[in-house]
């Protein structure tokens, strides 16, 4: 059994020889026909070589982009309020749908925004209670002055203007029987205690008098000015709570008001013409997809009406290409939803910096560069994907060897021949490379054979300075 299983074996490994052996033979003979210039020389063990070849040197960028508008209408959740923050879509308008000004596009939960419309009917009639109490407050005031000014002080003055009077009256008579009654104590007709009763009685009466008057100076100069300034604080507080009652019943009332707007904003309608196109936010690694049950953020944009008429792609250059891309270089798109078709355009602007790198997606900046398309019969749909070409150098008819061809040495670059078995060197002058074909300025004649992969000869050429380094 052991024996028949080699057999097998070394059967299989036969039939594989056979299959393989006639692919080896045809493989040059392909190469040379895919890949002109290339193959081997006339002679057996020599490396691959090519020819220098005269051409047009064309250096592109290539990227990949997506189709949109340069102009959209943008059109969201506008509804921005203290104590808002999300509510939810309950309808939305297909995409796709072509719509005029004014026709239905979403429709969100206004239920958060009722709630608090409820809170505040019930602070504006808290306000309203406030200020009724404020004019109240404000009219007595401005009343109790009045009434003090026109109508208690005159009455005081007057009462103490009598008291004046009656005293000095008073005061007068007492002098004159003081002196009647010192003629009859003379005569002797009355005793000395009935006069020492009448000069009594005069003091007394000078006494009402200075009372009275002073009563009614304290009263003009002092009790008057105090209580009319008491009651005119009075009525400047009692308005200064009435403009602060005023006006916070204002704001309650504008506030209300805001809110009924807002409430009237969760019914959105197209501002102008246009094809529906949800706009999906994708950040940080996951999507906030435009479908009704969605939630929303107050502020988020989530339908766009683009202009059809003026069209632009948007791609992304990584940063090891963007410093070839400069604003007004030629570009060319090519469309998957139009296989064959070529759209021409230009590089409209480069972004200084690279978009926000996702912390679960690749690590690879990239900058977003926008095309702007030349006019085409093409009927393109934001969205659509493309694969841009930006022409960034073209030089006619220049000599060109592959990126392989080229060895770097100490800051020079060399090309090896391969002559009668013999490596030799040749020093050049090189000019742009796209990565898979170096111009070459000088050093070189046209049809000229260069060995491919010359790395691999580094060690079998005299390089200079080699020789140099070596001893």
């Amino acid at each position: 059994m052991r024996r028949i299983g080699v057999m097998m074996r070394a059967g299989f490994t036969v039939r594989g020889l056979l299959v393989v052996l006639p692919l080896l033979a045809v493989l040059p003979a392909v190469g040379g026909a895919l890949l002109p210039g290339y193959g081997r020389p006339d002679w057996d063990g020599g490396p691959l070589t090519c020819r220098v070849l005269r051409g047009d040197f064309v250096q592109e960028v290539v990227a990949k982009g997506s189709i949109e508008s340069a102009e959209n209408v943008e059109v969201g959740c506008d509804i921005s309020i203290s104590g808002f923050y999300r509510t939810t879509i309950l309808e939305l308008v297909k995409e796709g749908t072509h719509v005029e000004p004014g026709d239905f596009l979403a429709r969100l939960d206004s239920a958060p925004l009722e709630e608090l419309r409820a809170k505040q009917r019930i602070l504006c009639f808290t306000s309203e209670a406030s200020l009724t109490q404020a004019e109240r407050a404000y009219e007595m005031a401005k009343a109790a002055r009045t009434q003090y000014l026109e109508g208690t002080y005159p009455q005081q003055k007057e009462l103490l203007d009598a008291a004046v009077i009656v005293a000095d009256e008073k005061h007068r008579r007492a002098e004159e029987y003081f002196e009647h009654s010192e003629r009859l104590y003379e005569l002797g007709y009355i005793r000395l205690r009935e006069l020492e009763a009448s000069e009594f009685s005069v003091r007394k009466s000078l006494i009402e008098l200075d009372l009275a008057r002073t009563k009614l100076h304290g009263l003009e100069k002092y009790t008057r000015r105090k209580v009319e300034m008491d009651l005119k604080c009075d009525v400047i507080t009692r308005r200064a709570r009435l403009e602060a009652a005023r006006y916070n019943h204002q704001v309650n009332l504008e506030r209300l008001a805001l809110l009924e707007e807002q409430i009237k904003k969760c019914l959105i309608t197209a501002p102008e013409a246009g094809q529906v196109v949800y706009a999906h936010l994708h950040h940080h690694g996951h999507s906030h997809m435009v479908e009704e049950g969605a939630q929303l953020y107050r502020n988020r944009v989530i339908i766009r009406l683009p202009d059809p008429k003026r069209m632009q792609v948007k791609a992304t250059v990584r940063e090891d290409r963007i410093a070839l891309v400069e604003k007004g270089m030629p570009v060319s798109v090519e469309l998957e939803a139009f296989p064959g078709v070529e759209l021409t355009g230009k590089v409209e602007r480069v972004d200084e910096f690279p978009e926000p790198v996702s912390y679960y997606g690749s690590r690879v900046k990239v900058f977003e560069t926008i095309i702007a398309l030349d006019d085409c019969d093409v009927d393109l749909r934001p969205g659509l994907s493309a694969k841009v070409r930006i022409r960034v150098e073209e030089l006619p008819s220049q000599l060109l060897v592959p990126v392989q061809a080229v060895l770097e040495h100490e800051g020079k670059d060399y090309c090896l021949t391969f002559d009668a078995g013999r490596l030799e060197a040749h020093e050049v002058g090189v000019g742009s490379n796209d990565g898979r074909y170096v111009v070459i300025r000088e050093g070189l004649e046209e049809g000229r054979r260069v060995v491919l992969g010359t790395a691999a000869y580094r060690k079998k050429v005299n390089l200079p300075g080699a020789n140099d380094r070596e001893t």
